[in-house]
């Protein structure tokens, strides 16, 4: 991979990490990242298979659903 690469690679984790904090939390944004650090095999494949069928609004809506909900 090339520094370049690399760089945006790192600057869209970066921009994720901080979007996930903002708006569920720290708690439950590290939460949710180390929900699929713990799993085995690959975790965009889980991910796409979560939130298939999903739209970007119904994702938003759950998530912040869940942030207000104990």
């Amino acid at each position: 991979m090339s520094k370049a690469a690399t760089k945006v690679d790192a600057a869209i984790i970066r921009e994720g990490w901080k979007t996930l904090v903002k708006k569920m939390g720290i708690v439950k944004a590290t939460r949710f990242l180390v929900a699929f650090e713990r799993g085995e095999g690959d975790s965009v494949k889980e991910i796409k298979r979560f939130w298939r069928g999903k739209s970007l609004d119904e994702i938003y809506r759950m998530v912040k659903w869940a942030r207000i909900a104990p």
